[in-house]
């Protein structure tokens, strides 16, 4: 079965939604959203998630700006927490799902540090820029502990469109993973699987694709891959 790569905002709510609602019937505890885009914060990607989620929840920003949260998601069942200060009210506090936003921002300390509180409740990782192709931002730290955490993950949702190459990478739970070829004019299927694409295998699909102009590649560096500006408008 394929998931069709989404190509509006609105496209992409409907699917991470399905997505994180399978995820979290499934039984699945550590997950994670990772969607590239240039104009929405990590609170207004989750937005449209918001009913599907565990309540009371706590979120929890790396970022060190709750504020964000305060103005996409307005008043609720959920407490809205700076990383700095959020180890002092987990404690005090009853929820029952905690939320990691821009989770590639913390450092791995404290990361763990968050893991282990949520002991067997769910927590989501939510970043809106992912780290590198493929590669799920889960904090900074050494690799070898960045490793150990990602495989206890289950990515609910993956979307990123490389800069300079027409290519997007989409994983939509709990199909595989997949790789698109798209110019806005053609938008074409190139390769699934199971595990996420390695830079290699993006090398050798994109050296079999048509090269792009030096035109194109000069308008990606400064505004972005061409899927997001129109994905965003």
């Amino acid at each position: 079965m394929t998931t069709p790569l989404p190509l509006s905002f609105s496209a992409y709510a409907r699917q991470a939604k399905a997505s994180l609602q399978q995820a979290l019937a499934d039984g699945h505890k550590r997950l994670v959203i990772d969607v590239q885009n240039f104009r929405r914060t990590s609170p207004a990607l989750l937005k449209p998630l918001l009913t599907e989620l565990v309540t009371p929840f706590v979120a929890v920003f790396g970022t060190g700006n709750a504020g964000l949260g305060e103005i996409e998601w307005g008043e609720g069942d959920w407490l809205l927490l700076d990383g700095g200060e959020a180890m002092t009210y987990l404690d005090r506090r009853d929820w029952q799902m905690m939320l990691l936003m821009d989770a590639s921002s913390l450092e791995m300390t404290p990361t763990q540090r968050f893991w282990k509180s949520a002991a067997d409740k769910p927590l989501l990782m939510v970043n809106s820029w992912p780290e590198a192709p493929g590669m799920i931002g889960i904090g900074r730290g050494a690799e070898k502990e960045r490793t150990a955490l990602r495989e206890q993950l289950t990515v609910v949702y993956y979307l990123q469109a490389l800069r300079f190459q027409p290519l997007v990478i989409h994983r939509a739970y709990p199909q595989p993973w997949q790789l698109w070829y798209y110019t806005g004019a053609t938008t074409r299927l190139l390769a699934t699987q199971d595990l996420p694409f390695s830079t290699g295998q993006l090398k050798q699909i994109l050296s079999q694709q048509p090269q792009v102009s030096l035109p194109e590649r000069f308008n990606a560096f400064w505004n972005g891959p061409k899927y997001f500006q129109e994905w965003d408008s």
